[in-house]
């Protein structure tokens, strides 16, 4: 926002539009910094070309102005909503330099096959986002046809020489009955045992996928890494992020993670755990507990970690969780707080640091946050030398 308040003061009458997870949340506080911007919430394609058209903005859903010192949505419909996400175009990859990119001596691009989650974790913007996007009739998981997922996947293999495919959704087969279309559709297209693959998914669903024997196929087929969320390792943590009226997720069952983990290891797929500290009210020792728990996974073949101090998002649950532990917009580093301060960990740039998340100042644990990012850091290189 501060690049796009300066392309306006420098340019003068030139039209700024912001669009994903900040814009579908919180399009008020956006237009507060940069008043002359167009804001998208929701889905953004097929929006730009509606405004270099000039389209009426009262014909084009999920914008949003000021207007005489007011935030307006001159359609009034709070979001820009697409239902079948096979109207999506595939990306051009000619036009990016960096694609594809080189991965462990493989060369690598993304591929995303369905948008949307269906966790309700609390610390993420994906299930925050659905709560503005259900107001257009959206679904919690929008999926992609796995056969034109496939065909993508091919094609980048064919017109770019690409080898490994990172899936970035946020679980890419949530079930079995996906995981074996996509196995077939894999196998039909020529690419399984030639082209790898990593992805997501969840550690009950791991361990479900090891009992019905589709992780080992999947590791057939390519599949050279699984990321994982753990998040933490007490159980008041675990219930905080679980975000289900105090009900445990059975993603945070420690029992499902370990059993994720083995299956993994025994048919020979890598894994990378995602962590965090410092959820609000988190004590010392809870915090040493996960420290603790994440390092007793190493003998469960968790191979990578990634462990960071927590960043609370507008909109999430945990955010009102934080608000409700007597913070405010100002000191968890809200965009629209009068003094947004970053936290610079280890000398980091500061564009680095508010692009990586670095920008929640609050200090929500026992721990500081200058502590929390030193132990981050200890720890994950400590891991990665046992």
């Amino acid at each position: 926002m501060i690049l796009a308040r300066r392309i306006v003061e420098r340019y003068g009458d030139t039209t700024i539009v912001f669009g994903g997870p900040h814009a579908t949340l919180d399009p008020g506080s956006i237009l507060e910094y940069v008043p002359s911007a167009v804001v998208v919430s929701g889905d953004g394609l097929g929006v730009i070309p509606k405004l270099v058209r000039r389209v009426p903005l009262e014909d084009i859903p999920g914008t949003y102005v000021y207007d005489n010192g007011e935030v307006v949505c001159p359609s009034g419909q709070r979001v820009n909503a697409i239902h079948d996400v096979n109207t999506f175009p595939v990306i051009d990859r000619s036009i990016f330099a960096n694609e594809p990119f080189e991965k462990h001596g493989r060369m690598a691009m993304t591929v995303v096959s369905s948008y949307g989650c269906g966790g309700r974790c609390a610390f993420c913007i994906t299930p925050a986002q659905w709560e503005i996007m259900k107001t257009g009739g959206i679904k919690r998981v929008r999926f992609r046809d796995m056969r034109l997922v496939v065909e993508e996947c091919k094609s980048l293999v064919e017109e770019h020489g690409v080898n490994h495919i990172q899936f970035i959704d946020d679980e890419m087969i949530p079930h079995p009955k996906r995981a074996n279309l996509f196995l077939s559709l894999w196998e039909e297209a020529g690419l399984a045992g030639k082209v790898t693959f990593n992805c997501l998914i969840r550690p009950d669903t791991i361990a479900r996928f090891g009992r019905l024997g589709i992780l080992s196929k999947l590791k057939s087929a390519g599949l050279e890494r699984i990321s994982l969320g753990i998040e933490t390792g007490y159980e008041r943590g675990c219930l905080m992020v679980s975000n289900r009226n105090g009900k445990l997720d059975p993603k945070y069952n420690p029992d499902n993670i370990l059993s994720g983990l083995n299956a993994c290891r025994e048919e020979g797929i890598a894994t990378k755990g995602f962590l965090m500290l410092g959820l609000p009210g988190e004590t010392v020792s809870e915090t040493r507990q996960t420290v603790d728990f994440m390092h007793s996974l190493k003998k469960f073949g968790l191979g990578e970690v990634a462990l960071f101090p927590v960043k609370v998002y507008p909109g999430t649950a945990l955010w009102d969780m934080a608000i409700a532990h007597g913070h405010t917009e100002e000191d968890l580093g809200h965009y629209s707080a009068p003094r947004v301060r970053l936290l610079i960990v280890n000398g980091m740039n500061p564009v680095v640091a508010s692009r990586d998340g670095y920008m929640n100042t609050a200090q929500l644990a026992e721990y500081s946050n200058k502590e929390l990012s030193d132990i981050c850091y200890s720890e994950m290189n400590a891991f990665s030398e046992l």
